[in-house]
């Protein structure tokens, strides 16, 4: 990760999302199905899908930013911002 945040033990990415599907795969795997109730529109568990599929590649862009603000300190609104995101990568199971 290039920083103190280490990734939480995920299946490694790409995962990938197929159209028309809401199953979200990690290599040849399904790791995640996305369901709701049933007047959920199809749409919104479509986007739903489309959000877990990107997780790891947010993670990795999220390290990414924490590392470079680690080298070069934010001050101010950037600095809050950078403690609402290392907060979110506690939240999506990174440890430090």
């Amino acid at each position: 990760w290039g920083c103190d945040m280490k990734m939480p033990n995920i299946t490694p990415g790409p995962w990938v999302l197929y159209q028309g599907s809401h199953t979200v795969f990690g290599g040849l795997k399904a790791i995640a199905k996305v369901y709701g109730p049933r007047n959920i529109q199809c749409s919104e568990r479509s986007a739903n899908a489309t959000a877990v599929a990107a997780l790891p590649d947010l993670l990795a862009a999220a390290s990414k930013v924490i590392a470079w603000c680690d080298q070069n300190p934010p001050a101010g609104d950037a600095l809050w911002c950078i403690q609402e995101l290392r907060a979110a990568l506690l939240k999506a199971g990174c440890t430090e």
